[in-house]
């Protein structure tokens, strides 16, 4: 954007610049007009659902190759913006924080940093992140982050000042359930009992950082990517067949709800806890599973505590892995010089592993963010990037990483399984290494 003002000002002597309003002096209104509903046909046609797109854009181009393609091709369009944030789930969060904070920011009556929020809240309405581009758009998480940081400093200005967590719930990404937000100047996080009781944002505004990405990798995944997802799969199952999705799921829990619990607001703290009673199936056979979460949210130290409770409620052994997904945003670089330490070994953000025995894992991007995580009763792991199907200068644009902590499980009927996952976000001072 600065380049394209520098070059209108070096041609100012061939190219003619004006402001709206100088046009609305210069020239009178011709009458009125009505504008086109709908968006551009490309874009129309990438909001559509999978096939749908795929069958969209092969008709298109049959009817370009007619003879009289100009005249038909304008009616021939998809769906809108509208449909576009229902395909991908962080636009929609985005767009609905944007929407939230407006209405929080209209009840505060004389807030004097106002016109800073105001500013951030127009900022973070840029559309070259929230459309898909034949170079990227939406498909670039530096773009998000970039709005995700204006959103979070407007949070953060509107939050300046409070000591104690604020518990709502609230129907936040319009899908017509109720979700609970917990918001504090360090930590702001959104549950969706409705949605397997996972997390769909993890935000440090005092740190201006998002800790997790909800963007989808691709066609390989069947589920929405959220922070706290609760896996049950055959033992056995390998790191390849997670990044590939492959492998069966034998649990219900992904996407099904959760019943709250108990809901607790103390200062800066938040414990919420949910369960389903659900199962595992294996050959057509339903195994009763009892799955209770905790969560143990600690704002002023920006800690995220969970305690998971695994209870066979059947008259049949349950042998599996049980694992507890988080998919997090350490920061947009791809490069691969963010690190992920677990154990004693180090990887890349873009390198896959997976281990036994592991009790701490640690991610950590070149512009500082930091998560550690820390288990008990979950020695197994694994882990691997987010990788979308659209290419960058550094190969596939990684989305974010996936990490898993798992237990393996052999319950007799009546028996229980605990575990225990600790998250600790924190922002350091950048290093940035040198690019390899």
């Amino acid at each position: 954007m600065e380049k394209l003002f520098v070059k209108l000002g070096e041609s100012s002597s061939w190219v003619n610049t004006l402001t709206g309003q100088a046009q609305l002096l210069r020239q009178s209104a011709r009458g009125r007009v009505s504008l086109p509903p709908g968006t551009p046909a490309e874009l129309g046609g990438w909001s559509l659902p999978g096939a749908a797109r795929k069958e969209f854009f092969r008709e298109r181009g049959q009817l370009a190759q007619r003879f009289d393609a100009a005249k038909w091709l304008p009616f021939f369009r998809g769906g809108s913006w509208a449909s576009f944030r229902v395909r991908y789930e962080e636009l929609n969060l985005l767009y609905r924080k944007n929407l939230l904070l407006a209405r929080r920011l209209r009840g505060k009556s004389q807030f004097p940093g106002a016109r800073g929020v105001t500013e951030r809240l127009w900022r973070s309405q840029c559309s070259t992140a929230q459309w898909h581009g034949t170079q990227g758009g939406l498909h670039l998480p530096h773009l998000r982050g970039a709005i995700w940081r204006e959103l979070l400093m407007a949070e953060a200005e509107m939050r300046a000042g409070q000591t104690e967590m604020e518990v709502v719930r609230e129907d936040v990404n319009a899908d017509g359930q109720i979700e609970v937000v917990a918001g504090h100047p360090d930590l702001t996080m959104l549950f969706a009992p409705h949605l397997g009781g996972a997390c769909l944002e993890v935000g440090l505004p005092g740190r201006r950082d998002e800790g997790m990405n909800g963007a989808s990798a691709g066609p390989t995944d069947w589920y929405e990517r959220r922070m706290f997802q609760d896996h049950f799969f055959a033992k056995g199952t390998t790191v390849d067949q997670l990044s590939a999705g492959t492998y069966p799921e034998l649990g219900d829990f992904i996407l099904q709800p959760f019943e709250i619990t108990q809901m607790r607001q103390t200062g800066s703290r938040v414990t919420l806890s949910l369960q389903r009673d659900g199962g595992l199936y294996r050959v057509g056979t339903r195994l009763p599973c009892l799955l209770e979460k905790t969560y143990a949210i600690d704002a002023a130290e920006s800690l995220v505590e969970v305690s998971y409770r695994i209870t066979n409620t059947g008259r049949l052994p349950l042998e599996a892995i049980f694992a507890t997904e988080l998919n997090l945003n350490v920061g947009p670089d791809q490069s691969g010089r963010g690190v992920w330490q677990f154990g004693e070994s180090k990887k890349t953000d873009r390198d896959r592993w997976q281990g036994d025995g592991v009790t701490r894992v640690v991610a950590g991007s070149p512009d500082g963010l930091e998560v550690t995580m820390s288990s008990e009763n979950l020695p197994w792991v694994a882990g691997y990037p987010l990788l979308d199907a659209e290419k960058g200068p550094e190969g596939l644009i990684r989305q974010g990483n996936c990490v898993l902590f798992g237990q393996h499980l052999d319950l007799k009927p009546g028996e229980k399984a605990e575990a225990r996952l600790k998250v600790t976000f924190r922002k350091k001072e950048a290093k940035i290494a040198p690019k390899k």
